[in-house]
């Protein structure tokens, strides 16, 4: 894992993150092949690697659609992620498509076996590197090969790729060419830099030792001959520049005899051509001054046309002048309109705030008089617990049939007038003293009543008339104003108007009345 987290930071964290995850997948999700997998043989782990790009060894591969889904959802929308690697692989998936030689051709070529035969790992990973590296397909041999070995892989139109001791080779075919454009381009296979901690074979490494020691003889040899084989292939290169040069020049002029030669064969041919398009140009000619004719007809009827169209436009026109008129005339009205309207309404912002002052006066002057009015209601409902209370039963006629303009002192004058008939029949009666005294205690409770009554009425009556004492000017005041600009506002349209308030002796009977004649 260190070794993993020094290569790529990302990837570990990834890593780390799937182990801790493992029971949230529908199947088992592999580690990178870096830290999954091994090299059976540590001879062939320099070749192997050369085979694969540095981000195949840090893919984490996923079985299922949904699984990669979700790693990628993972990784990059809530770990923001940048360096790692997903892909799919399904299980059992076969890695066999089938190898590029036969088994005789194989043995005969002298290889060892197939890059992935050496590496030994878990089966999704061994597929998806087969499937991204292709390693299935690519053989490997250490020994180097015979030319005649060599050649047998080289013209395999199947062997796109191989590895012969140090040195791994890429075949390309141009098949438009024929089998015979062949390029082949060799490389020095790299040093192992991930699957290094595979024990070291002793007798591998001393064969290879013996290996080094006797290339670079046979390297000092072949450089000792190639010098001369440099010099002829420049002095080659050389003629053939130029041999090329003089072939393009050939080539170009052959170009330039070809053109003239079938310019001049096809003379014939196009003076016939054009002679032909003559005759029919020159009938074409005839039939066109015909036709110019006609056309020549068509223009004066339909200069006639465009002429009495032109009258009928100036007639439109006139009207449109006349309509144009009569809206510019309608807007300015429209103006002045909006002007009278916009001063009306400044010269009454006062009444109409002062109609607001008063319109709030007399909500608070109705509220007042429904108060009198409460006062009122339980005054009403004292005298009828008085007039339904039984010991007052005798006395209800006389209460019901006062005399019109009967006063408090009236009153009491009458019962003077009584007490002193109580003294001189106090002998001959003794109890009516008694039912005078009870009478005289109801009539006193009924006198307070009826004292505490007429003062509560009065007292209201007091009110309202200070109340409307207040507004009611006021009032007739804002009204006024009110009608005498209503009045000259409908003097300016040929009208007449009036407002005043009507009264009643019942407060809701009152109302604002707007007259209105038209002439």
């Amino acid at each position: 894992m260190s070794k993993l987290e020094r290569v790529s930071k990302d990837t570990a964290r990834a890593w780390k993150w799937v182990q801790d995850n493992l029971g949230s997948f529908e199947k088992e999700v592999y580690g990178p092949p870096m830290i999954t997998c091994s090299i059976k043989d540590p001879r062939y782990v320099d070749a192997v690697e050369t085979l694969l790009r540095d981000n195949e060894f840090l893919v984490i591969t996923a079985q299922t659609l949904n699984d990669m889904k979700k790693l990628s959802d993972q990784f990059t929308d809530v770990m923001q992620l940048a360096d790692v690697t997903i892909r799919q692989v399904e299980e059992g998936q076969s890695t066999d498509r089938g190898k590029p030689l036969s088994q005789q051709d194989f043995q005969r070529a002298g290889l060892d076996g197939w890059a992935i035969d050496y590496i030994d790992g878990p089966t999704p990973v061994l597929e998806m590197l087969c499937s991204s590296g292709q390693l299935d397909q690519c053989p490997i041999g250490l020994r180097e090969p015979s030319d005649e070995q060599y050649k047998m892989l080289a013209e395999n139109v199947r062997v796109k790729r191989f590895i012969i001791g140090t040195h791994i080779f890429l075949v390309s075919r141009r098949q438009e060419y024929g089998p015979q454009a062949v390029s082949t381009v060799s490389r020095t296979i790299k040093k192992a830099r991930y699957w290094t901690d595979q024990p070291v074979d002793i007798s591998a490494r001393r064969e290879i030792q013996e290996r080094i020691v006797s290339l670079n003889a046979d390297f000092k040899v072949l450089g000792e001959k190639v010098k001369p084989v440099r010099n002829q292939i420049t002095e080659l290169k050389m003629k053939v520049k130029s041999v090329t040069t003089e072939l393009e020049d050939i080539r170009k002029d052959k170009k330039d005899l070809q053109a003239a030669w079938v310019a001049q064969k096809g003379l014939p041919d196009k003076i016939q051509a054009e002679e032909e398009t003559l005759k029919g140009k020159q009938r074409d000619s005839v039939e066109d001054r015909e036709q110019v004719k006609k056309f020549r007809i068509q223009i004066d009827h339909a200069i006639l046309r465009r002429a009495g169209q032109t009258l009928d436009y100036k007639e439109h026109i006139t009207k449109f002048r006349q309509c144009h008129e009569e809206l510019i005339e309608a807007e300015v009205r429209l103006i002045e309109a909006v002007s009278d309207v916009a001063g009306l309404i400044e010269r009454n912002e006062d009444t109409v705030r002062e109609r607001d002052i008063e319109q709030q006066k007399v909500r608070a002057i109705e509220a007042e008089a429904k108060r009198v009015k409460e006062v009122a209601k339980n005054a009403m409902h004292v005298c009828s617990e008085l007039m339904h209370d039984p010991e007052n039963a005798e006395h209800l006629d006389t209460f019901q049939n006062l005399p019109e303009g009967l006063t408090v002192e009236t009153l009491q004058m009458d019962i003077a007038a009584e007490e002193s008939k109580l003294e001189f029949i106090h002998a001959s009666n003794p109890d009516a003293i008694k039912h005078y005294e009870k009478r005289q205690i109801d009539v006193d409770r009924l006198k307070a009543k009826i004292l505490e009554t007429e003062a509560s009425l009065e007292t209201i009556a007091q009110n309202v008339m200070k109340v409307r004492g207040k507004w009611e000017p006021e009032l007739d005041r804002l009204i006024a104003k009110i009608s005498d600009a209503f009045s000259y506002n409908f003097e300016q349209i040929g009208c007449a108007g009036e407002v005043n308030v009507h009264k009643d002796d019942d407060f809701d009977q009152w109302a604002i009345e707007i007259k209105v004649k038209f002439r």
